[in-house]
């Protein structure tokens, strides 16, 4: 796993550094370095964390295919297609190894979620790349219908806006840097937008080492359903009604309903997109006041923990049945005994 992160990490540095050293004049990177540029935005593109160097975020390179389409798929092989990536790594591995060391990287794979919590099972990962290019798609195809026509967007060209509009699909998955002003974006958008930061990117699984696909896959099924109506659901809406309550003496139009649940979405999706404060140069969260960003934060490191919290269940389950199977033999082997 750090070879991996090292090797993408490296790759996309050194492209985008000499492409950006090669493009652009110190004037356009506010005198910053080109190679300090392209670290920064792509361990904080890997790791997701959404940060940039740029008060407007990446805008400025919101017409640059190379650079867009780098910091999109460093994204993608550090968030939401890392686990198929690395699945698809160690069974080439399995392919090219001996036949002692084959049966290693069978059982690990076979039983991923005991060795590694995010290496899914075959079918596990087949449905949940179905769930990437679905889920991507849809924001493709929607950011095309909603703002074919937005007269905010005439400055890009048809290609332009295709390729924005599959680069905030992506970021909406992961790191959340924006390529564009997300206040120009319609309500349909920001709305499509909204739910695909609240679906995890690729949730821990509460199943045992011996249960089947099809029984693992329907715990997944299960436990999105009971996410829906779940305890932290509804602090996450008694928070939103809090912050409209403290916001709505502040003389502050910008802040609508639609804005402070895409805010908390983004928040428990750790994504990073925000929306900006007319006339001011932070995003929309910076505006708030001292009380409704503690609620916000609080949603940063619910969202952040959540698959944690879900693991150390998973640990517990396993270790439990792991005890009760070892107490079924005891008994037996003195059942055995006594015969």
């Amino acid at each position: 796993v750090p070879l991996y992160c090292l090797s993408i990490i490296l790759f996309f540095w050194i492209i985008q550094s000499i492409y950006i050293a090669i493009n652009f004049s110190d004037e356009q990177l506010n005198g910053n370095n080109p190679l300090w540029i392209s670290i920064y935005d792509t361990i904080s593109a890997f790791y997701n964390c959404g940060l940039n160097l740029f008060p407007d975020g990446l805008i400025r390179f919101q017409k640059n295919w190379l650079i867009l389409i780098s910091i999109g798929l460093c994204s993608c092989f550090g968030g939401t297609s890392f686990p198929y990536v690395m699945r698809f790594i160690l069974s080439l591995f399995k392919n090219f190894a001996s036949k002692k060391i084959q049966l290693e990287y069978s059982d690990f794979l076979n039983r991923s979620c005991v060795h590694y919590s995010h290496i899914f099972s075959s079918l596990m990962t087949k449905a949940l790349i179905l769930q990437l290019l679905t889920l991507t798609t849809s924001g493709i195809v929607i950011f095309l219908i909603a703002e074919w026509n937005n007269p905010k967007l005439d400055y890009l060209s048809t290609s332009e806006l295709f390729l924005n509009a599959w680069f905030l699909s992506v970021m909406t998955r992961s790191a959340g840097m924006n390529s564009i002003d997300l206040t120009q974006l319609s309500h349909a958008t920001l709305l499509t937008y909204t739910a695909m930061m609240y679906i995890y990117e690729h949730p821990v699984i509460d199943s045992h080492p011996d249960d089947s696909e099809k029984t693992a896959f329907s715990k997944l099924a299960y436990k999105r359903t009971k996410q829906l109506f779940s305890t932290p659901t509804i602090w996450l809406f008694f928070s939103i009604i809090c912050v409209l309550l403290i916001e709505q003496h502040q003389s502050k139009p910008y802040i609508t309903i639609s804005s402070v649940i895409f805010e908390f979405a983004s928040a428990v999706g750790t994504c990073g997109f925000s929306l900006s404060a007319p006339g001011t140069s932070f995003s929309l969260s910076g505006s708030f006041t001292h009380y409704s960003k503690f609620f916000i934060m609080i949603a940063m490191i619910y969202g952040r923990q959540r698959d944690m919290l879900i693991f150390s269940g998973l640990q517990d389950s396993i270790l439990r049945k792991q005890v009760k199977q070892t107490i079924k033999q005891y008994k037996q082997l003195n059942t055995d005994s006594s015969i």
